[in-house]
């Protein structure tokens, strides 16, 4: 990206959209990770790197940042998503065969403005 040398807020953003990073600092693997996570958590770590055909080392950079930010737990079972991840990525409910509801994100792309 040209700038004649100079950095404003807008050229950082233009940057930042290139890269789609959105204005949490998410990429795209974050995202990928947190819709496996909100679709079918709790997913332990060699089930998130081949679903993501990454490094364990990877995913592990990805949830350090993503529990920083209060999105990702990690319990006896695998990573869960929080609460505020899931309204972040605008969920909705649907309801599988069995009548039971499930949170799965309409989505993960396009988060819905700003988060607690």
């Amino acid at each position: 990206m040209r700038a004649d040398g100079r950095l404003t807020s807008e050229i950082a953003v233009r940057a930042l959209d290139s890269l789609r990073i959105d204005e949490l600092g998410l990429t795209e693997l974050d995202r990928k990770l947190m819709r496996i996570v909100i679709d079918h958590g709790p997913v332990g770590l060699n089930s998130l790197s081949a679903q993501l055909g990454e490094e364990p080392d990877a995913i592990e950079a990805c949830e350090s940042f993503l529990m920083q930010i209060g999105f990702l737990s990690r319990t006896q079972n695998g990573r869960i998503a929080t609460e505020r991840a899931i309204r972040y990525f605008k969920g909705s409910f649907t309801r599988d065969s069995g009548g039971n509801e499930h949170e799965q994100m309409a989505e993960f792309l396009v988060p819905q403005g700003p988060v607690d």
